[in-house]
């Protein structure tokens, strides 16, 4: 699906993004985002392992994923690491 196949170059992005890049974008998203995507690419946690972890559901955690996704993507992309 579209939505499936923009997370997947979303993930690929952040992947390849250096890691001080990746920091400094983290920094300026809010705190939320930072915590979400701290626990999924840094900790490498699974979605059910962060759904229990923050005490939401799992698909609450993939629709949050996708919105925090989009975010670092728009702060790389400003940062001129991407785009």
């Amino acid at each position: 699906s579209v939505s499936k196949n923009s997370e997947i170059m979303d993930d690929a992005l952040i992947a390849d993004a250096d890691s001080q890049m990746l920091r400094e974008a983290l920094r300026k998203v809010d705190g939320r985002t930072r915590d979400l995507l701290s626990i999924k690419y840094f900790e490498m946690r699974s979605d059910s392992e962060i759904a229990e972890k923050l005490g939401i559901g799992k698909n609450s955690v993939r629709q949050y994923l996708t919105v925090a996704r989009r975010k670092l993507k728009e702060e790389l992309i400003r940062g001129g690491w991407y785009g």
